[in-house]
């Protein structure tokens, strides 16, 4: 059970690190643009 656990909490923090990097580099090349 905590097994299972940690891999969501893993793939949660992955999942949001991602999403996060990639909002910024939007904004990044908007403001380059």
């Amino acid at each position: 059970m905590n097994i299972i656990l940690f891999y969501i909490t893993t793939n949660q923090i992955m999942y949001f690190t991602i999403r996060y990097f990639c909002f910024n580099s939007v904004i990044f090349e908007t403001i380059t643009l």
